[in-house]
């Protein structure tokens, strides 16, 4: 886009426009890779700057959609219910995928496999059944798993099941494609996605809860010499507050809810599912802002209703009634700021658990306290209920009508956003199969650490050819000498232009040329343009400069006139 820059049309001009005049189908790759592979290096620089416009370019999305249905042409012309049944055998094939590429990753089957949208059904499908575990982990949905007061699960420290090995390795190889998108996006392309942030957290908490069940295991299994530790089989409610297993099955509680999460991401395949999914990500953004205000506003009255009913909370006589000995109201609802929080956030949901006969004192003198309790719960009822909920679905309102404005562009740029995470090498077999080395793998690693070292040689030996080189330049004279003895540009060190560079700076001139050609052909349809201005402005100044001189004309020739006239004049009064 450098060409641009330096004409007069750069100031209007965006890369859309110039992506507009490609008209032959093997420019667009050029403009948008500079590599044969389909890695599309800029067009991952249209998506880190949000070049909404230039990625929904329909040139692009053609090409896009070329490559990304490049192992199955004809899927986008098969009935639904022969894609239906594609999909099914390759599920059901997975492990038979998963050994031809380990084993012939470069016959015709294994490079089919490599193609962007087999490996978005494989890392789907694989997902999918994931997802299918955990259900069948959950007994209350599918008993599978015994039940009762024998079953495992009721014992402390239970080894894991088979599902639940089944369930770790998928685990342990989403951890391993995780890392391995980290390696090759750097931490700052990884962290810019905020559905990494999603992934992040899940994995976070699967590892977490593996972890702290170990750790039961070996507490309770392993290292409970003499049950200090406490007993094995001991009913759950004689378990200790802290005891791992409680802790680990909270927690995977948690992780199983992220996970069902995680298919929203997918329905920005769908033109109909992608909007919707937008529009629910730019409504958490209001969300996030929203419970900002909300939590300061809860906070602020928390504090003030249990600023105010703490002195209460006693079960001892007063002794300031005159004697009579009333006992003070138990109020364990309002009395400490924990409880308070809680429940002023629930009352917001209908869900006080005794409404304003929570605020009511037994001291019938205090009816004071008793009203500004009333006046600060029905205050924060107002502010929470009335004001701030409606702001928040008045901005989700906004939010959503702003994506439903632009739809198409939101879905497209989202969708290639995520195609994109499917394109180039690597990533090619889903969890688990994704933690067997394969021998591709073993010969790299062989052949890099042999290469190595020779690698480093070669390097060290061209670094010091070119110093050489620099040196010779530097002490020879005349040519390899500037003006003011400043070494000149060292021949040998110079770095010819690839001939991919090349081809693509001669397509980008042509694209910039067709694009300027195209700008001018516009202006002159619309009317007046800068060069009709210029000629106008040219006339006028030439007919200015005509008018001059005729004037000048006209003077002179009047003044002849009187000139003629006063010869005249003289001669008939000298007779």
């Amino acid at each position: 886009m450098s060409l641009l820059s330096k004409s007069n049309l750069s100031k209007t001009a965006d890369p859309s426009a110039v992506v507009s005049a490609t008209d032959l189908t093997e420019e667009r790759p050029v403009v948008l890779s500079d590599s044969s592979i389909p890695q599309l290096p800029r067009l991952e620089l249209a998506l880190k700057y949000q070049q909404q416009q230039f990625v929904s370019h329909p040139h692009c999305q053609q090409l896009l959609t070329s490559i990304w249905y490049d192992g199955l042409p004809g899927w986008r012309t098969w009935r639904f219910g022969v894609k239906l049944f594609a999909v099914f055998l390759i599920v059901i094939g997975q492990p038979l995928h998963a050994a031809v590429y380990l084993l012939a990753p470069n016959t015709r089957y294994g490079q089919m496999l490599r193609q962007p949208f087999m490996k978005f059904i494989n890392h789907t499908a694989s997902f999918g059944i994931f997802l299918l575990l955990l259900i069948s982990d959950n007994k209350s949905i599918v008993p599978l798993a015994p039940s009762g007061s024998n079953s495992p699960r009721q014992q402390r420290g239970s080894p894991p099941t088979a599902l639940e090995i089944a369930i770790g390795l998928f685990v342990f190889g989403m951890v391993w494609a995780e890392c391995k998108q980290l390696w090759e996006e750097g931490l700052y392309g990884y962290i810019r996605q905020w559905w990494n942030w999603l992934d992040f957290i899940m994995l976070s908490l699967y590892l977490s809860a593996i972890s702290v069940r170990m750790s039961a295991i070996y507490r309770v299994r392993v290292h409970n010499p003499g049950g200090v530790n406490g007993p094995l089989a001991a009913p759950r409610v004689d378990w200790p507050t802290d005891d791992p297993t409680v802790v680990s099955e909270s927690i995977y509680a948690v992780a199983v809810v992220f996970s069902f999460f995680r298919i929203i991401y997918l329905f920005q395949i769908s033109p109909y599912l992608g909007p919707l999914q937008i529009s629910l990500g730019k409504m958490l953004i209001d969300i996030a802002k929203f419970l900002l205000i909300f939590f300061l506003v809860m906070i602020s009255f928390t504090c003030g209703i249990s600023q105010l009913y703490e002195k209460y909370d006693t079960e001892t006589p007063d002794t300031t009634d005159g004697g009579r000995g009333e006992v003070a109201h138990n109020y364990k609802y309002y009395s400490d700021a924990g409880n308070a929080g809680v429940n002023l956030f629930f009352a917001l949901f209908g869900l006080n658990p005794d409404g304003i006969k929570g605020f009511e004192l037994n001291i019938e003198r205090h009816k004071v306290v008793y009203a500004t309790g009333l006046f600060l719960f029905g205050s924060y009822c107002i502010a929470s209920a009335l004001v701030l909920i409606n702001m928040l679905i008045a901005m989700m309102s906004n939010s959503f009508q702003v994506i439903e404005s632009n739809a198409d562009l939101e879905w497209k740029f989202a969708r290639t956003k995520l195609w994109m995470g499917y394109y180039g090498e690597g990533s090619t077999l889903p969890p688990p199969f994704n933690l067997v080395p394969s021998p591709k793998w073993a010969y790299r690693a062989v052949v890099g650490a042999v290469c190595w070292r020779s690698e480093k040689r070669r390097r060290e030996s061209a670094i010091k050819i070119k110093m050489t080189a620099a040196r010779i330049a530097a002490g020879a004279g005349g040519g390899a000498l500037g003006a003011g003895g400043t070494p000149t540009r060292c021949s040998i060190g110079s770095i010819l232009v690839p001939s991919t560079e090349s081809h693509y700076q001669e397509v980008m001139l042509r694209l910039v040329n067709r694009y300027i050609h195209q700008y001018k052909q516009s202006k002159k349809q619309t009317g007046v343009n800068e060069d009709d201005l210029n000629e106008i402005k040219h006339d006028i100044s030439n007919l200015r400069f005509e008018l001059r001189e005729n004037n000048r004309k006209l003077r002179e020739q009047t003044l002849d006139n009187f000139e003629c006239v006063k010869r005249e004049l003289a001669k008939c009064v000298g007779e």
